[in-house]
């Protein structure tokens, strides 16, 4: 059987590169959890970056939880890129006056179909047709409301400039998760909300994207980037001591590793998990 554990990996807290901001709420209760746990109980996925850091793919607020408790070592799962796709959540918000103020905000820019933008210059064959070329640009999001009305929302301006898209990206976002439960959902899984909700369409991203990003010091809104990764591991429990410890304990490191080895169990049928 694959050795599933050799993926894990002590990793300090400084290696650890977060894309995308957190909620923080969440993160309260994550931080909580695990100090009244004592242990991290399932280690974030992360990816090796270019420059040799560790981008977390998943468990934004668990590392943020870390760092808050004076952790100097996280464990992660490290996962190859045969390994895991990145797509994206998309968010069923209950409806209210920040729709209006966001369909009106004029630092955006709504259509009602996605924009169409000249093509460059095509070859000579192609202007003797007379036709100009013409290509979609990706919207930033699309908000669809209980009748099925689309919208498509770009920045005002630079529609396809990287830094302003992402601008408009923390700006939609922002607009209703601090004062609006947010239900995450997979893409594809709901194509037009109930009655009193709204649904966000986000697009997905590449883990190049992302170890651009944060090489340039940027993050991504929270709660946008869904990480599916092949053959998860869950429930650790690693002791907080051992991430917290002065000096890093590799004999007590390498018993945890060979427990675990001995009782992990391989589920490939469909699961429900109720995260209470």
């Amino acid at each position: 059987m694959y050795d599933a554990i050799s993926q894990l990996k002590v990793v300090d807290i400084d290696q650890l590169c977060l894309h995308e901001t957190h909620e923080c709420v969440r993160l309260d209760k994550t931080c909580q959890a695990i100090l009244v746990e004592g242990v991290l109980r399932n280690p974030p996925l992360a990816a090796k970056m270019k420059d040799g850091r560790y981008l977390i793919l998943d468990g934004a607020h668990r590392t943020c939880s870390l760092q808050k408790l004076g952790c100097l070592r996280s464990v992660v799962q490290v996962v190859h890129d045969d390994y895991f796709q990145l797509e994206s959540w998309h968010h069923i918000v209950p409806t209210g006056a920040w729709v209006d103020q966001l369909l009106e905000d004029p630092l955006l820019r709504i259509e009602c179909a996605p924009l169409q933008i000249a093509a460059p210059a095509a070859p000579a064959a192609s202007l003797a047709s007379g036709s100009a070329a013409f290509s979609a640009v990706q919207p930033v999001a699309t908000l669809v409301v209980a009748t099925g009305t689309e919208h498509f929302i770009y920045p005002a301006t630079d529609v396809d400039d990287p830094s302003a898209r992402l601008n408009a990206w923390h700006q939609i976002v922002t607009s209703y998760c601090r004062d609006h439960s947010v239900q995450r959902i997979a893409a594809g899984e709901v194509a037009v909300p109930s009655h009193g909700q709204v649904l966000l369409r986000y697009p997905a991203t590449t883990v190049e994207e992302l170890d651009a990003l944060v090489t340039a010091n940027q993050v991504m809104p929270a709660g946008v980037t869904r990480c599916i990764v092949q053959g998860r591991l869950l429930n650790l429990r690693v002791p907080l001591d051992l991430l917290t410890a002065p000096d890093f304990q590799a004999d007590v490191w390498a018993g945890l590793c060979d427990r675990w080895k001995q009782s992990l169990r391989l589920y490939s049928e469909a699961v429900y998990l109720c995260e209470v």
